[in-house]
């Protein structure tokens, strides 16, 4: 995962030139920079912005059930003067 101060964050997939780009604020994206370190829950169904606690609580729980959260770690890497930094590895 590159983090930039200016930029966006983009999570980028091993052995691949793909990265996606995050929707993550800036006081949270410095907290992953000062962390080093992110866990990643990807659900592979859609969940609406504005669920609920109780929505996303069984949502979690079908999608583990029914293999369909997929679960990971990924090295935070920051990124200088707006230039993207090397790809920190997306971990299984």
């Amino acid at each position: 995962m590159t983090v930039s101060p200016r930029g966006p964050v983009l999570l980028h997939f091993n052995d691949t030139p793909w990265a996606l780009r995050l929707p993550i604020n800036r006081v949270y994206a410095t907290a992953l920079t000062r962390l080093g370190y992110v866990l990643l829950a990807v659900g592979l169904d859609p969940l609406s912005k504005g669920a609920s606690r109780e929505v996303m609580d069984r949502y979690i729980r079908e999608e583990l059930l029914g293999e369909r959260l997929l679960l990971g770690s990924a090295t935070v890497v920051p990124a200088h003067d707006g230039q993207r930094g090397a790809p920190g590895r997306l971990k299984r």
